[in-house]
């Protein structure tokens, strides 16, 4: 058997999504893979700037294996890229261990221009066997967790239900950075966060007069049984922006009843959460660590990141 590669336009969501659905049957975190593991969430995913690719391996039409692929653009110091974030490993309890998976991932990553770049967030199972493959480890996400002492809205931190042009000056004037990252352009936020298909995120940005100094991204979520918010993207230009962003996201929190907020980045320092009552623990204590993978061939250039959890498409 030889995987094929379709283009997400010819792709069965519905059938992908029960695929998934047995291929992680009772495994820790059902209840947010229920929300998903959905027809929604794949269209939503699979279609969320441009086309995702999906490689399938087939049995007398049945699928048994599966790597899908979707792009965003990133950008090092200027420097633009193509990315491809390696998604929805999958194959069916009965076919393990007989190299599909690394067959599946061969078709992806053979049929695309070798000057793009292929990175990931693997759970536990996938990160040895991309290793083997010669992925390198770039980072893993620091979990910050806390109650933030805030109990009013900032004034100068709004709501906003799409992103435009102020944005998109932002980010060309104050988003450059010499670590790689996925450029978050007006269009990728009101893809990533703004959709109709997946409206579980509130965005916020912080203003100064008519200026925006930062945003922040909000949700909320079930941790070890309790209700939490969180952080999934933000950034500020200075200090100050970056504290009333946060300040805010304590507030919002107590507004959703929920009992802390959390975090995962590469970006924030210890010290400087602690006057806003986020700590930093070891990543070991969450139920899954958020472990940065790349391959590509343009070297070192690659394994140095500036991400956030909402980079991560589980989320």
């Amino acid at each position: 058997m030889e995987p094929s590669l379709i283009c997400a336009a010819d792709a069965d969501f519905e059938e992908i999504a029960l695929f998934q659905q047995r291929c992680f049957e009772g495994q820790v975190g059902e209840a947010e893979r229920a929300a998903v593991q959905t027809f929604q969430h794949y269209v939503w995913k699979y279609t969320l700037l441009q086309p995702a690719r999906i490689a399938e391996l087939r049995r007398n039409g049945q699928l048994v294996a599966m790597c899908a692929a979707f792009p965003v653009q990133l950008s090092a110091g200027g420097d633009p890229m193509t990315g491809w974030q390696i998604c929805d490993i999958a194959t069916i309890p009965p076919e393990r261990r007989k190299g599909y998976f690394k067959a599946c991932l061969a078709v992806l990553t053979d049929t695309l221009p070798s000057t793009d770049v292929f990175f990931g967030f693997p759970n536990s199972r996938s990160a040895p066997q991309l290793t083997a493959m010669g992925w390198r480890h770039v980072d893993t996400l620091s979990p910050f967790v806390g109650i933030i002492p805030n109990l009013t809205a900032i004034e100068t931190v709004h709501r906003v239900e799409r992103f435009g042009g102020s944005h998109d000056l932002l980010v060309r004037n104050f988003g450059q950075s010499d670590r790689l990252r996925i450029v978050k352009s007006s269009a990728y936020m009101n893809a990533r966060y703004c959709s109709a298909l997946r409206p579980i995120y509130s965005c916020y940005v912080a203003r100064n007069g008519a200026e925006d100094c930062g945003w922040i991204v909000l949700r909320t979520l079930r941790l070890f049984g309790v209700r939490v918010s969180v952080i999934m993207d933000s950034f500020a230009v200075d200090a100050i922006s970056r504290k009333l962003l946060i300040r805010h996201a304590g507030f919002w929190s107590r507004q959703q009843g929920c009992l802390a907020t959390v975090s995962f980045n590469n970006q924030w320092r210890m010290l400087d959460l602690l006057r806003c009552g986020l700590i930093e623990i070891p990543s070991l204590l969450m139920p899954r660590p958020l472990v940065l993978m790349v391959s590509g061939k343009r070297g070192g250039s690659t394994d140095h990141w500036h991400s956030y959890v909402g980079d991560w498409d589980g989320l």
